[in-house]
């Protein structure tokens, strides 16, 4: 009977200690208590709690898993039915995305995260800044491959948190630039740390930009083939010169979308 009580003591204790010391995991999030505008845009969106996903990386296009998460999809109301060119927002648990990670002998994740959270401190030029796209499972809606150009990057204040937003063109190897796949992509934290929060909106597009190769010289051809490096270049210092009103849609309605996020307490 007395080791009883004293196992329910030890219990309560530990119990009362978590809560009186706030503690790094991050609490399960209600998906119905969330809420997000979505300022005009032709989307409707449903919250969603998605499962924990075992770390894998036997699979192309390369490494994946995820903890138990919440992803807002915009215009399918099932994860599963995510196409690319969907819309698709995750908050994500940080420590536990970490530790799922880090246990499989990858650190990729910590990299990125401790990275973000660094810019987000110490607000460096974000023009030589190194920026990436977390979670890798946002390649089903904005495409796999590097960011070939990141143009556009902007810190934002938010009720929830702070983030870098950017325009981007994920690509698998060397190609002309197009409208085709270029996505407006937010990374942001909690204030607090505990969640991460991502935005993938494509499509996104420019007159800057062609529609299709058929309006691609064979000289801009070349160039990309050639020269890939300061073609690259070249065209991230021409949409860095456009304005958020130049892309379809405006950048700053984007950024009012993800900083009208609220959920778990975070936000409003």
């Amino acid at each position: 009977m007395k080791q009883m009580i004293l196992l329910y003591l030890l219990l309560v204790s530990a119990s009362l200690f978590a809560a009186c010391s706030g503690g790094s995991t991050a609490a399960k999030l209600d998906a119905n208590s969330m809420s997000i505008d979505t300022m005009g845009l032709p989307y409707s969106w449903q919250a969603n709690r998605v499962e924990a996903t075992a770390y894998d990386n036997s699979q192309p296009p390369g490494a994946m898993g995820l903890p138990e998460h919440i992803q807002v999809n915009f215009g399918v109301t099932d994860p599963a039915d995510v196409q690319f060119g969907d819309p698709i927002l995750y908050i994500i648990p940080v420590e536990e995305y970490k530790q799922l990670w880090d246990e499989a002998g990858n650190t990729a994740v910590s990299n990125n995260l401790n990275n973000l959270e660094s810019i987000l401190k110490d607000k460096p030029d974000l023009n030589t800044a190194s920026l990436s796209a977390l979670p890798y499972e946002a390649y089903v809606s904005i495409g796999a491959g590097n960011l070939a150009v990141t143009p556009q990057k902007e810190y934002l204040d938010t009720p929830w948190g702070s983030a870098v937003r950017y325009v981007a063109r994920p690509m698998q190897g060397v190609d002309v630039i197009l409208n085709y796949g270029v996505a407006y992509i937010a990374q942001g934290l909690t204030d607090d740390g505990k969640y991460l929060v991502s935005f993938f909106y494509p499509p996104l597009s420019t007159s800057a930009l062609s529609n299709s190769v058929e309006e691609i010289s064979e000289a801009e051809f070349q160039q990309a083939n050639n020269e890939w490096a300061t073609y690259r270049q070249e065209k991230e210092d021409m949409l860095n010169e456009l304005s958020p009103s130049d892309w379809d849609p405006d950048l700053t309605t984007l950024d009012a979308v993800i900083g009208s996020l609220q959920f778990g307490g975070y936000g409003g």
